[in-house]
This record gives structure tokens, C-alpha cells and sequence, in this order.
């Protein structure tokens, strides 16, 4: 048996982008997730963006 590998953020992941289709992760069962479409992002202060508006 190996042990399980677990990455961390050490590199930078795909970006997100305005139109993208998202799944919003709730408190509720995974098949009640909703469907958004990111509207607008909003960057933080060192560019990346870690909030967003949903249609």
C-alpha cells in the first residue's frame, strides 16, 4: 500500500473566467448543487481573482 499524495497550492491553476459555467457547492446533497454562470469577477489585490458574481 502507498501513501496517498496530497497536492497543495504550490502552483497556479487555470484561471476562471466570465461566462464559465460553475457548480455551487451548498450545505445541501450534491444533486440539489445549483448551476451558475460567473457574470463578473473581482480581483483581489494581488490579481487573482477569489470572488465572483453568478447569473
Amino acid at each position: 500500500m502507498a501513501p496517498q499524495l496530497r497536492r497543495k497550492w504550490t502552483e497556479p491553476g487555470q484561471n476562471l473566467s466570465v461566462g464559465e459555467l460553475v457548480l455551487v457547492k451548498e450545505a445541501t446533497h450534491p444533486l440539489q448543487w445549483r448551476i451558475g454562470r460567473i457574470r463578473e469577477l473581482h480581483p483581489g489585490s494581488d490579481g487573482t481573482s477569489r470572488v465572483a458574481t453568478l447569473e
